[in-house]
């Protein structure tokens, strides 16, 4: 059986990463301990180091020597800290270099440690313009409105963009952006930049929008009263921007002119108003309380009662009428024939109200 320790330390051989500015060329999987008192090394830290990307490896900060070269890179790709944020600077310690290296299973009775007590540490450091979190936001938000189906869209920057200093990537930097799922409304959507620095996250940018969709809609031309009748020649299309109008979302404007033949208003409508379905209706032919006859087909039979209209209908429109009978009286859903007339289709007998 092999030791421990051997086991231990191949497997750490062969899964670390190392930064390219230390390769490791050839990492031997079978060296243990006994290989390591060989080879001792000599640790001679600096006074002062600046460092890329987000970790401190122990070839940033000290000069590894040792006559077995494969082992000295390999020392030298240890990580012994974290590099400081922004343009801050941090120490780290001769103590907490062997720390860190006694975690990662080195014998340090064969190192020797030379140079100074503490290293002054700093970040090499880049700067993202802003540029790239807008071009980023802007593919990602283009790719949302496909999706929905716009095709017709503006859009302008709700807040500034600021440039973003990262910490100089040692291979290098990647934006990633993606929709704020609680924040894409039909006005406004907010996106998060993921800044990630030699393949980790280490920062996110939001970055929001104004948004503008169009539609060619129907407008009115002339203002019009209840009841009154409602014409092609009242209605123009137009490019309306339907997100100014906060619309629930079951909710659209109307677009063909033949929508609006043979309604009338059923309200106040002003010059200018996008026009709705609920703006207007058919005329009636049917007021509340006149009574009806009422057609019901069950199957192949057809039935005739008489019932009294509980709402105003146009031709087409569905109003809740009441049968009156022997026993109880029932309201039925019906759909307005014409003048006086209504039918309902009865499936499984008729529900009571």
């Amino acid at each position: 059986m092999f030791p421990s320790s051997l086991l231990l330390s191949g497997f750490f051989f062969l899964t670390i990463q190392v930064p390219p500015s230390h390769p490791v060329e050839t990492v031997r999987q079978g060296q243990d301990q006994g290989d390591q008192k060989k080879s001792p090394a000599t640790i001679t830290l600096k006074r002062a180091a600046q460092v890329p990307g987000t970790k401190v490896l122990l070839g940033d900060i000290a000069k590894v020597e040792c006559q077995d070269d494969d082992y000295a890179r390999y020392l030298a790709s240890i990580q012994v800290g974290a590099t400081p944020k922004s343009r801050w600077a941090r120490w780290l310690s001769k103590r907490t270099v062997q720390t860190s290296l006694r975690l990662q299973k080195i014998d340090l009775g064969r190192l020797t440690f030379a140079g100074k007590e503490r290293v002054e540490v700093t970040a090499l450091l880049d700067q993202i313009p802003a540029e790239e979190f807008l071009k980023q936001a802007e593919v990602a938000l283009k790719a949302l409105l496909q999706d929905q189906g716009e095709r017709d869209a503006e859009w302008v920057l709700s807040a500034r963009i600021r440039p973003v200093v990262i910490p100089r990537p040692r291979q290098g930097y990647e934006l990633l952006a993606r929709p704020d799922g609680v924040k894409v409304q039909l006005n406004y959507a907010r996106f998060l930049v993921d800044i990630k620095i030699d393949g980790e996250v280490v920062q996110k940018i939001q970055v929001a929008f104004r948004l503008k969709r169009f539609r060619q809609v129907l407008v009115s031309r002339l203002p019009l009263k209840p009841g009154e009748d409602y014409t092609a020649d009242n209605t123009q299309i137009k490019r309306v921007d339907i997100a100014r109008l906060s619309l629930p979302a079951d909710m659209s404007p109307m677009t063909q002119l033949t929508q609006t033949r043979g309604r009338v208003a059923s309200r106040n409508i002003r010059p200018g108003t996008v026009l709705f379905e609920t703006d207007l209706a058919r005329p009636s032919v049917i007021k509340k309380g006149e009574v009806v006859t009422v057609i019901a087909l069950v199957g192949k039979i057809r039935i005739t009662a008489e019932g009294q209209a509980q709402k105003d209908g146009g031709v087409g429109d569905r109003i809740p009428v009441l049968v009156r009978r022997k026993r109880t009286n029932i309201t039925v859903q019906a759909e307005v024939l014409g003048a006086g007339v209504v039918t309902v289709t009865i499936r499984g007998g008729i529900a009571r109200r």
